[in-house]
């Protein structure tokens, strides 16, 4: 019995390289110069276009990504800068016909500042609120409304959040305000 399983696994094997052979043999291969086509930070450029572009990240996208948010200047205008600048060593981000100027310029002011997360940190707003309060004041206890300013998050988002979240090539970017937070969609 272990004979014949032998003999099975060995007529596979061989019809398996065979046929593997006779494919490899029909299939042209790539030219050489596209192989590998884009390397380095054009590559990564590349990457961190499509991958800025969706709400939802992959690993795959983790360097890509790593290479744009370290990209930063004492200045944030400066960063902004320097972020649309690594973009546009993406060969495509010149394609007017496709409008992806419009996409990079929104991807820079958009990207990770239009999460829940940094929304609910830093859009943040104050208003006057009158609250009823008593303090003792030696025998006697003092009670009255007060103003105080009370901090919120404001739910209304930025501009650039909305062009973000509403460019034709960006999918599952946009926030939504429940209970007083930002949630990602």
């Amino acid at each position: 019995m272990k004979k014949l399983n032998l003999n099975k696994s060995i007529i596979i094997a061989l019809a398996t390289s065979f046929s593997l052979t006779a494919f490899a043999d029909n299939v042209t291969p790539p030219p050489q110069n596209a192989v590998n086509l884009l390397t380095g930070d054009t590559r990564l450029a590349c990457e961190a276009l499509l991958c800025l572009s969706s709400g939802t990240r992959p690993s795959e996208c983790r360097p890509s990504i790593q290479k744009y948010f370290s990209i930063s200047h004492r200045k944030f205008k400066d960063t902004l800068k320097a972020r649309k600048n690594f973009l546009n060593l993406c060969p495509t981000a010149h394609d007017t016909n496709a409008n992806m100027p419009n996409l990079v310029n929104t991807i820079v002011e958009g990207a990770g500042r239009c999460d829940a997360s940094y929304l609910n940190r830093h859009n943040i707003a104050y208003r006057s609120v009158q609250k009823y309060q008593c303090s003792n004041s030696g025998r006697e206890r003092l009670c009255g409304y007060v103003t105080v300013k009370e901090r919120y998050i404001n739910p209304t988002v930025p501009n650039y959040c909305k062009i973000y979240k509403d460019h034709q090539y960006t999918y599952n970017t946009g926030v939504k305000y429940v209970n007083g937070r930002f949630v990602n969609e």
